[in-house]
């Protein structure tokens, strides 16, 4: 059992993320028009883009310590009732981080 799951959550990874395990997706988050997200595990830091028209935001959101990468997922979704849709940071094996959103860009809040 043990060695089984690992497996099995590897090869599950490896066909829906490939050898980058990166993670795409848009979503007009009212930053002056359609954003497009990429995030990825990039030896051991969380890294989010955010891309709109022609304008990068990088943001790192935390440090972990791993020697495998990680996949690294996003939600949007108002967190704390402002009206503005948040970003959720989900990685593999870790509780979801959240980026506020400011209405111009997002705020890592986290420690």
């Amino acid at each position: 059992m043990f060695v089984v799951e690992p497996t099995v959550t590897n090869v599950s990874d490896q066909w829906h993320y490939g050898d980058a395990k990166v993670f795409l997706m848009g979503a007009d988050v009212g930053h002056g028009g359609f954003s497009r997200f990429i995030a990825e595990d990039n030896h051991g830091d969380v890294i989010v883009v955010e891309v709109v028209e022609k304008k990068y935001t990088v943001n790192t959101v935390e440090t972990i310590t791993s020697k495998n990468q990680r996949v690294v997922t996003l939600e949007v979704k108002d967190m704390n009732d402002d009206g503005k849709p948040d970003l959720i940071v989900n990685v593999e094996g870790m509780s979801p981080m959240v980026l506020l959103n400011t209405g111009t860009a997002f705020s890592w809040t986290g420690k």
